[in-house]
């Protein structure tokens, strides 16, 4: 089992408190964490990808950076940790993702992987005209396993005539090949997420207080 760290990509990390110590998201602060993780020999960092916070008092993530362009940089000042970069499915098509992936791979072969998000807060993706319909939350994980599908082929391939219900690719072209394999997971924790795991990804566990947390940001986001 790999042991790694969710890093603070968005203001205030996990902790939705007043109390709590209050900072902003920056590439400083995520290179000294991600640097002192890999000096206590942990195996992987992930950064999520969050486009629309919660408000109130505390602003909880309200402030975020993008998780791509970020574990770029990270993977040029880095040696041995495995960076992963998340993707909202329905803001990129998979075929940009997986350039994106191999361009990171260069920098850092063999330690870039590709977190799957699927997504559920509707506010994220209805800001930007992206929003499919609440009946996205009936095949959202289809479209991620076909989304995964496309850059697999791609990477493995440089080539992808696929075919499927979300998507289709017309001799879509993509090289170099990476270095290194790259890594697909998927950090969720719903029922329905974790049975399409074994097919779209491996799966990342989240901890009790994560799963919590993103419960309560439910309930906020629907109330």
């Amino acid at each position: 089992m790999d042991v790694g760290v969710f890093i603070p990509i968005g203001n205030n990390g996990w902790i939705a408190s007043s109390t709590s110590p209050q900072y902003k998201p920056s590439f400083d602060l995520n290179r000294t964490i991600v640097e002192k993780a890999e000096r206590y020999g942990l195996d992987f960092a992930l950064s999520m990808i969050k486009l629309h916070g919660y408000g109130g008092p505390t602003e909880y993530w309200d402030y975020n950076l993008e998780s791509f362009t970020l574990m770029a940089g990270l993977a040029a000042v880095t040696q041995r940790i495995k960076l992963f970069a998340s993707v909202a499915v329905l803001t990129l098509p998979p075929a940009m993702v997986a350039r994106m992936a191999v361009t990171i791979d260069s920098i850092a072969p063999g330690r870039f992987g590709v977190n799957i998000v699927s997504g559920w807060q509707k506010a994220e993706y209805d800001q930007m005209g992206l929003w499919p319909g609440d009946e996205y939350f009936g095949y959202r994980y289809d479209y991620s396993s076909e989304f995964v599908a496309v850059m697999r082929e791609l990477w493995e391939k440089g080539v992808s005539n696929f075919e499927g219900r979300h998507f289709t690719m017309n001799d879509c072209r993509l090289l170099p090949h990476p270095r290194g394999p790259i890594s697909v997971v998927s950090a969720g924790q719903s029922d329905r997420g974790m049975r399409s795991s074994p097919i779209i990804a491996t799966t990342i566990s989240l901890p009790p207080w994560a799963t919590t947390t993103r419960r309560r940001s439910r309930r906020r986001s629907s109330g």
